[in-house]
């Protein structure tokens, strides 16, 4: 199968849905499929598959706001002239999403959407009318020429119903690489918090920021480090928090990548994600893989943390995250520990890339043949 991937950038400064994508088409590989990635942005420095790659002319790139569309007529016409049997785009509110098969090949090949919880609530709350405005225009008939979409969880499955989509969705979750083996980590006298994400107004670090000044002062041997690419210019906005409450052992820095990441998780004590909404949340699964417990809003789909014995699942407000700070800071070493190789047990178990592209594959298979459904498929 002829497998071509669109997405407007594959820089890491989107490393979420870039993961995703460099993983998937790895896998898919393994399975005897011809797969590349079309872009507009990626070196090799900022992907291993870029071999894979095929870069296309951003037109307009240098126009603020403008580029956001990420036009490309060349990449449109390559899709026209190379028709493979899956175009599978990923991220919305892109031109990128338009460029697709055409009307005669339809019979012959298959359209996929991936949103990456680009439909979630909160998400829709930013720049409101310009999404409206570009779903009239563009987004909706993408939608409706789409055989197939994704959903990474079931709350993003229900985001997407809840936008109007009809067309059938594969509930797929994202992958994670388990390193075989830990590295070994130095014990220092102090332990750290982590939040490694975007850092934009929905991923909920204000609110993070304000629970840490409430426990700040009993806690001297622990220290909160956020750690990602600036949004909106929101990293000023928590600069500028942090400043206000004169807190001492908070520090926010610049996204890290390979090896820098792993480490700075593998290092932490443990791992939080206090989003607003969050489809998935890659950093979850990456952290559980390197034995490292996690807290989680309940703006994400992590519910099965505390089933797993593996972490916790907490109000996104700012008294729900002050009482479970106080609660595990309390913690001993050993119990943290535990929890951590439970979560790295899971993980391995049930969020392989390697089952995870199989079932992608098979989505596809299906929507190209329609034979026996899947059982992750939903149609209603």
């Amino acid at each position: 199968m002829r497998i071509s991937h669109t997405i407007g950038t594959m820089e890491m400064q989107y490393s979420g849905v870039t993961i995703c994508v460099e993983e998937l088409l790895k896998h898919q590989q393994d399975f005897d499929n011809t797969v590349n990635i079309l872009t507009l942005h990626g070196s090799e420095t900022t992907s291993s598959v870029f071999n894979a790659m095929k870069i296309f002319n951003h037109d307009l790139g240098w126009c603020p706001t403008i580029n956001r569309l990420h036009i490309s007529k060349s990449l449109k016409n390559y899709l026209l002239s190379n028709t493979p049997e899956v175009i599978h785009t990923h991220g919305l509110w892109s031109l990128i999403n338009t460029y697709r098969k055409p009307k005669q090949y339809k019979d012959k090949s298959i359209f996929a959407i991936s949103p990456h919880g680009m439909l979630s609530e909160n998400s829709l709350t930013f720049s409101p009318k310009k999404k409206q405005l570009f779903n009239y225009l563009y987004q909706k008939k993408a939608f409706d020429d789409a055989d197939l979409v994704f959903a990474t969880s079931e709350s993003e499955y229900i985001d997407i119903r809840r936008f109007g989509i009809k067309q059938p969705v594969a509930i797929v979750p994202c992958g994670v690489v388990a390193p075989k083996e830990l590295e070994q980590i130095t014990i220092n006298d102090k332990k750290y918090l982590l939040s490694l994400t975007r850092i934009h107004p929905k991923k909920g670090l204000d609110d993070l920021i304000h629970a840490w000044s409430n426990i700040e002062n009993m806690y001297p041997d622990w220290e909160l480090k956020i750690v990602g690419p600036d949004s909106y210019n929101h990293r000023k906005t928590l600069e500028t928090l942090i400043a206000n409450k004169s807190l001492k052992r908070v520090t926010i820095q610049d996204a890290v990548y390979g090896d820098r990441k792993r480490s700075l998780m593998r290092q932490a004590s443990i791992f939080i994600v206090p989003s607003k909404n969050e489809s998935f949340g890659m950093t979850v699964t990456e952290s559980l893989a390197v034995g490292v417990p996690v807290i989680a809003s309940e703006g994400t789909p992590w519910e099965s943390l505390i089933k797993q014995n593996c972490g916790w699942w907490v109000p996104c407000d700012i008294d729900g995250l002050t009482k479970i700070l106080q609660s595990t800071f309390n913690l001993p070493d050993v119990r943290l520990k535990e929890m951590g190789e439970n979560g790295r047990k899971w993980v391995a178990e049930e969020f392989s890339w390697k089952d995870i592209a199989r079932r992608t594959v098979e989505a596809y298979q299906w929507a190209l043949n329609k034979d026996e459904k899947p059982e992750y498929i939903r149609i209603e």
